[in-house]
């Protein structure tokens, strides 16, 4: 029997032709995939960041802020409350703590000065805000994010003690290690400075 080796031959690239196209269609699959899945992760994301400024939690940061402030824009609130929430996880602190210290400096007014010239929503020196790296702080975003940043830096140098920071956030940092460091230790404006921040804190109900 004769072998016809031009058939083989066709047969052959007919194989090879029909591998190449399983290949092809087998990468454009893989590549449409991975879109797919980067496209849902992108939509799952939005969704849980929807979430958690939807969370009913912080309906009641809404309702703190308006009952300190009835005058205040609804949407400035929610702007504030989004950014505490933003700036606070990303500092690593409570958000009810950074919202407590605005009521008690500012009572959610972004555009206060001091007679001292402290500024805005968290009350904050030029000075201050721009260590934090904010330039403008009579930002809402700007300032919240200057605020945030201090306190948690307050925090990082008191060993987490609240006290201690709400104090050096009243009388900076210098002056009330003097202080509580001193036979009469922290003066009474700052003692009740602190009690007021923690009764405004304790008064944010972790409950809808």
């Amino acid at each position: 029997m004769k072998i016809n080796k031009k058939l083989i031959f066709i047969s052959l690239l007919l194989l090879l032709n029909s591998c190449a196209v399983r290949v092809s269609y087998d990468e454009n699959k893989s590549i449409l995939n991975k879109s797919e899945i980067s496209e849902s992760n992108k939509k799952n994301n939005d969704r849980d960041d929807f979430k958690s400024f939807a969370n009913p939690i912080n309906n009641n940061f809404k309702k703190f802020v308006l009952k300190r402030n009835p005058r205040l824009d609804e949407k400035i609130a929610d702007d504030i409350i989004k950014y505490v929430l933003i700036y606070s996880d990303e500092n690593k602190i409570s958000p009810k703590l950074v919202l407590a210290v605005m009521a008690a400096e500012s009572s959610f007014r972004a555009d206060v000065v001091s007679s001292s010239g402290a500024i805005g929503l968290g009350q904050l020196l030029k000075s201050t805000a721009k260590d934090m790296g904010v330039e403008n702080p009579f930002d809402i975003e700007g300032n919240v994010k200057a605020t945030t940043k201090f306190l948690a830096k307050l925090l990082k140098s008191w060993d987490g003690n609240i006290d201690y920071s709400l104090a050096s956030y009243k009388m900076g940092f210098t002056g009330a290690k003097k202080a509580i460091n001193s036979w009469d230790g922290l003066p009474e404006s700052t003692r009740k400075y602190i009690s007021d921040i923690k009764k405004l804190h304790d008064s944010i109900s972790d409950n809808e």
